[in-house]
């Protein structure tokens, strides 16, 4: 696990280095809360946080994640498969406007913006580029926006 401390603030998915996956499932098992908004929720990168998911319900905390079916990328199967986890709320998006975040709050301390959906290649594959900040103003702003899309 990574400490909040040691993470980077910037993560590309470069190999031998962190990847979204590193930040993102450290992330939930430090956390009591996690919001995510991200473009794309696919079986493969659901995949590879179900164990920190289900941990993260077992300890009582809760993620609501919202995502979209913009360009019809996300899978119905993975929002199935959101709908039976303990602890997890899911919001599909919809209105006028694409859809096309990628989100990721942890604790209302912590988040990271970038280009990473929730795909085996988002979190670990392609090259995609994350920024981190810990600013409050920051968090504020992007949790009430959060708040509101939700």
């Amino acid at each position: 696990m990574i400490s909040d401390k040691n993470f980077p603030s910037s993560v590309l998915n470069r190999q031998n280095h962190v990847r979204m996956l590193d930040v993102i499932r450290s992330g939930i098992s430090q956390s009591k809360n996690a919001a995510f908004a991200v473009s794309f929720v696919r079986c493969s990168g659901l995949s590879m946080l179900l164990d920190s998911i289900n941990n993260l319900s077992l300890n009582g905390g809760r993620l609501r994640l919202l995502t979209s079916t913009y360009l019809n990328v996300t899978q119905p199967d993975a929002l199935y498969a959101l709908l039976h986890l303990n602890g997890v709320e899911c919001r599909v998006q919809t209105g006028p406007q694409a859809f096309h975040s990628k989100f990721w709050m942890f604790d209302n301390n912590n988040i990271w913006i970038g280009s990473s959906n929730l795909t085996r290649g988002g979190l670990a594959e392609n090259i995609e580029w994350n920024l981190r900040s810990t600013q409050v103003e920051d968090i504020l702003i992007c949790k009430q926006e959060f708040d509101r899309l939700w």
